[in-house]
């Protein structure tokens, strides 16, 4: 329901301590395409500012988005929480991995638990989260149904570890 955004930095960089943003209401927009490109334009530069200042974390909003109608707006939702190590994602990640209508939300979300299979092997995460993170991953790969990019971000993302049979299917991939 914006019609405006605009983001304020210095000249050329982002300010020392943080970027301001400016969200300027308008009219109500009634077309259903402004207000979607007004919703992924927010959301990418939300993205961008916290790729460029680690200090900004906007993750709370791109949790929201996670269950946006919009298949382009939960991808950008999925790659804006990349950095965020919170285990609670885990079950969102799985179920968007096994359930989204989109191939690209699919691709993300097994790109996304990448991260944590990665904190399993480190023992930076509990055996739990761990399990179901690597046996989904696995799943979305073994299923031949399943969009051959999604099942290769899956491959990828369970590389880091050496359980559940990861070696062999890594071995059966390049057979």
């Amino acid at each position: 329901l914006l019609r405006r955004v605009r983001i304020e930095a210095g000249a050329d960089r982002l300010p020392e301590h943080a970027a301001v943003l400016h969200v300027v209401p308008d009219e109500i927009v009634r077309d259903h395409v402004a207000q979607l490109a007004v919703r992924l334009e927010l959301l990418i530069a939300l993205a961008h500012l916290a790729e460029a200042d680690f200090t900004m974390d906007f993750s709370a909003v791109f949790r929201i988005a996670l269950r946006d109608h919009d298949a382009d707006i939960r991808v950008v939702a999925l790659r804006g929480l990349g950095e965020v190590e919170d285990v609670r994602l885990v079950p969102e990640f799985v179920h968007m991995l096994e359930q989204d209508p989109s191939i690209e939300a699919r691709r993300a979300a097994a790109e996304g638990l990448g991260k944590y299979v990665l904190l399993g092997e480190l023992q930076k995460l509990r055996p739990d989260p761990f399990h179901h993170t690597v046996l989904a991953l696995c799943d979305a790969f073994l299923d031949r149904t399943q969009d051959l990019l999604v099942r290769r971000r899956a491959l990828e993302s369970m590389a880091y570890t050496g359980e559940h049979g990861v070696p062999e299917i890594i071995e059966s991939a390049y057979a």
